[in-house]
């Protein structure tokens, strides 16, 4: 397929800056990362000691099933006939129950600090992260990052990282 000529020029202009970042890497603040690691770990433990008080262990399928069950929910099942606990379906079918919110708020608290915080925190180099940039790999021509993907940093953890001086983040 033919590349319109006006994404070749946006694709050109762009390509020394990823080259600049992809070999440089982004400075990371530490002490924001550390704020964040520890906000993260509090809302973690908070919301599994509710869970608990409660009788049963949010990071457990099982446990979570039983508890929704106990409290009057109809559970829907797997091929495997296993309870479906899923973030999607506990935001859908259980969304007025508490239960599921201290549930979906673990899950998040989990993710966040172990899929984003603490590989952030292990992959840096002297204060810095390096990813890769992908320009030709999504099938819709968008720009991906990869080892690791910095693309879904939620909005409040962006303050992590720090442009270069002279240098500004642009988020659209």
């Amino acid at each position: 397929a033919k590349v319109p000529m006006k994404a070749f020029e946006v694709e050109m202009a762009v390509l020394p800056l990823l080259l600049e970042i992809d070999s440089r890497g982004m400075t990371i603040n530490q002490e924001r990362l550390e704020y964040w690691i520890a906000k993260t770990s509090r809302d973690m433990v908070f919301y599994k000691m509710q869970c608990e008080n409660l009788g049963f262990n949010p990071g457990s399928p099982q446990q979570v099933a039983v508890i929704l069950k106990k409290r009057g929910h109809q559970l829907w099942y797997n091929k495997k006939k296993h309870a479906v606990t899923s973030d999607e379906l506990m935001e859908a079918a259980y969304a007025s129950d508490p239960v599921t919110w201290m549930v979906l708020g673990y899950r998040m608290a989990q993710t966040r600090l172990k899929s984003t915080l603490m590989k952030i925190k292990t992959l840096q180099k002297n204060g810095r992260i390096k990813c890769r940039f992908n320009q030709n790999i999504a099938s819709t021509g968008r720009l991906t990052s990869s080892s690791p993907n910095l693309q879904n940093i939620t909005e409040g953890l962006r303050d992590i990282f720090v442009a270069a001086p002279g240098k500004e983040f642009l988020d659209w």
